[in-house]
């Protein structure tokens, strides 16, 4: 979800759903993936590390005064996570050459683009894909013929965890708050102030949620009867066509009124 545009409680409802999905899925990615936010609060490093997770990856929203390609991002309340700052964006790797030397030239371009950003004994994070894409499929080969071409680098297909498990973590820059500047990417403050309208009625369902129906449900009904409520990645920013928003504004209205009359209907018959 977009941060600026839900509240704290929808944040960390969405987070514990999600990881709860991935668990029952096979398992649950430890690290905060958070690239293409319009900026983030500045609660976010301490919601993470709540949630047992001490990794981020951020693009958007990432300051000119952080000058190194990870840092530490700490809360207001001191709480940090190491953020990996995808320089550049979060497509970095996508379209990657089929050809290996082809490759090597594309890694020794980011490398030259990150020039002072990179960390020393850092690696290079090309994250292959982007949105709407398939995964390359004779990505594989073309990593070991590039790694039997050449000593230089050392290509490997892996995930964010165990990239960021061998990454530095001494000497790293520090920031404070929010990530909130346009100053590398835009972060489209504009979607602030876009259909106002959406906006009131994301905030509405989650109010009848959070401060009517759940504190009813909790006196009354049991755990598995209770409401629920979480955000669309791009809902509550409306940045989408009418065609998109009207149906989703609809959607939030009806299960606002669905979740308190219900959740009342359930409360009179649990006292009756």
């Amino acid at each position: 979800m977009d941060e600026f545009m839900v509240s704290g409680e929808t944040m960390v409802r969405n987070l514990q759903r999600g990881m709860l999905r991935a668990s029952e899925l096979g398992g649950v990615m430890p690290v905060g993936y958070l690239p293409d936010m319009f900026g983030h609060v500045a609660q976010m490093p301490q919601i993470l590390r709540l949630a047992g997770l001490e990794h981020a990856v951020v693009w958007r929203g990432v300051p000119g005064t952080v000058d190194k390609n990870a840092f530490w991002w700490t809360a207001p309340d001191g709480s940090r996570v190491r953020a990996e700052y995808l320089y550049g964006s979060y497509s970095n790797g996508r379209d990657l050459p089929e050809d290996p030397e082809k490759l090597v030239a594309r890694a020794t371009g980011y490398q030259h683009e990150l020039g002072s950003l990179l960390l020393d004994d850092g690696g290079i994070l090309l994250m292959n894909g982007t949105d709407h894409h398939l995964p390359q499929a004779e990505l594989g080969a073309v990593v070991a013929a590039a790694n039997a071409a050449q000593d230089e680098y050392r290509f490997s297909i892996t995930s964010l965890a165990e990239y960021l498990a061998h990454q530095p973590v001494t000497d790293l820059p520090e920031w404070r708050g929010e990530l909130r500047s346009g100053a590398r990417a835009n972060v489209l403050m504009g979607v602030a102030s876009n259909r106002v309208d959406v906006h009131q009625a994301c905030a509405a369902a989650e109010r009848s949620v959070e401060r009517r129906a759940e504190p009813l449900a909790a006196l009354f009904l049991p755990t598995e009867q209770f409401p629920t409520a979480s955000s669309t990645r791009r809902g509550p920013c409306s940045c989408s066509t009418a065609r998109t928003t009207r149906p989703a504004r609809a959607a939030t209205t009806r299960s606002s009124t669905r979740s308190c009359s219900a959740t009342r209907r359930r409360a009179t018959w649990a006292t009756a």
